[in-house]
């Protein structure tokens, strides 16, 4: 069984700069075009769980039972793009082939996106080319594998989507939403203890306004793609998807 909080996770990445994305009804009712149950159960054979923002669940004083689990509901998005003055929305997903996990997810993504009103054109690139594809923001969309290296909300919080900062802002997430993401932050920040019941109300509001804008889809969390023996342990995966074997032990046979 997976933990219940694994560090990495599916990242889909919604460029929020250009059509069709600068919307963000759109982006809200991409949202709810992901088949996340499917992708858990078909591609990572339940080795991941539900994901619900991107501070780890566990943090003291932080509530996640006060966030929207994210969930499909084709009808739902249908609405939003319809208010948005849409019928249909054609976009390409951007996917490296170095993570067939990914291109898998992506697929399952197209077909399930085409009741919910959305029109994928899948986008295989090299993980070089990716790269420059995310770093660039130069598509439409992106969908890779992603993590908070430190567990804690304000790393969580301000390691991405800052402003003017390309490299840690692959959305380019810099509209009026992510302005009062930033000043609910700062304001978490500026409190002396980050796990503090005043803190914790607050890295909850930033979350909710992260997951009402949706510049990233956060789809699930998943396990370390590491595989051992089982007479191999005492291993440790560290959050900076590195194995510790400082401890590794070999078992009986």
């Amino acid at each position: 069984m997976p933990e219940a909080d694994p560090i990495e996770y599916v990242d889909l990445t919604l460029v929020t700069n250009k059509a069709p994305f600068d919307d963000e009804r759109v982006r809200r009712a991409m949202a709810l075009a992901v088949p996340y149950d499917q992708i858990m159960e078909q591609i990572y054979a339940g080795r991941a769980v539900p994901m619900v923002g991107n501070i780890n669940p566990n943090t003291r004083n932080y509530d996640v039972s006060q966030l929207p689990t994210p969930s499909s509901d084709p009808t739902r998005a249908r609405a939003l793009l319809a208010e948005a003055g849409h019928d249909r929305i054609a976009y390409t997903l951007s996917v490296s082939t170095a993570t067939q996990d990914l291109v898998d997810a992506s697929v399952l993504i197209q077909s399930y996106a085409r009741e919910a009103g959305f029109d994928i054109t899948i986008d295989q690139r090299t993980a070089a080319d990716f790269s420059t594809v995310r770093n660039g923001a130069t598509g439409q969309a992106i969908i890779y594998r992603n993590r908070s290296q430190v567990q804690t909300p304000t790393y969580s919080c301000t390691i991405f989507w800052k402003p003017n900062d390309d490299a840690s802002n692959p959305s380019r997430w810099e509209d009026a939403s992510a302005a009062r993401f930033w000043e609910v932050v700062n304001q978490a920040q500026a409190i002396a203890d980050p796990l503090s019941p005043e803190a914790g109300a607050l890295w909850v509001q930033a979350q909710q306004i992260l997951a009402d804008s949706s510049p990233e889809i956060f789809v699930c969390s998943i396990q370390p793609s590491q595989i051992f023996r089982t007479d191999v342990g005492g291993f440790t995966y560290r959050s900076e998807n590195a194995i510790d074997f400082g401890n590794t032990t070999f078992l009986d046979a």
